[in-house]
């Protein structure tokens, strides 16, 4: 049975549990960029929260939530530009496995991605277990394969 949980839009005061999920080596192990300090992790929500130069609206990102209010992952559309927008998802370690990545990504899919002609999700050509992940959604995602050395 899969715990229940809630979802909560990120806010200002999620940075620190950014840099802790960004931060973990067992998650950033298929990050060419992990959060080194805190500051990347603000600079991040920085990103996800407002217009950028590019134009871009702001992001659609929550922090996943355990029934005892406990931050676990997030989920969401971290880069809006017109009619593509791209899919970011990240769990504690200790929550994989449960299916509760699989039935948050479905759920918010049906619910926020009517907007958007293209959902796009970058994922490593080595992240396997993403990508088993991503097969089993029921919504229509674009997925880029990236080379394990360029990204």
């Amino acid at each position: 049975m899969i715990p229940p949980y809630s979802l909560r839009k990120i806010s200002e005061e999620d940075i620190s549990f950014l840099f802790e999920l960004y931060h973990c080596p067992e998650i950033t192990k298929y990050m060419s960029h992990p959060f080194q300090t805190i500051k990347d992790a603000r600079d991040y929500y920085d990103f996800i929260s407002g217009v950028n130069e590019e134009g871009s609206e702001p992001g659609m990102v929550y922090v996943i939530l355990t029934s005892n209010k406990e931050a676990i992952g997030i989920v969401g559309l971290d880069y809006i530009l017109g009619p593509t927008a791209y899919l970011t998802f990240a769990l504690k370690p200790e929550y994989w496995h449960k299916g509760i990545m699989q039935t948050v990504l479905n759920d918010f899919l049906s619910k926020h991605t009517k907007l958007y002609k293209n959902i796009i999700v970058r994922v490593r050509e080595d992240n396997t277990p993403a990508l088993k992940l991503l097969s089993k959604l029921s919504s229509s995602l674009q997925i880029e394969l990236l080379k394990s050395s360029h990204y």
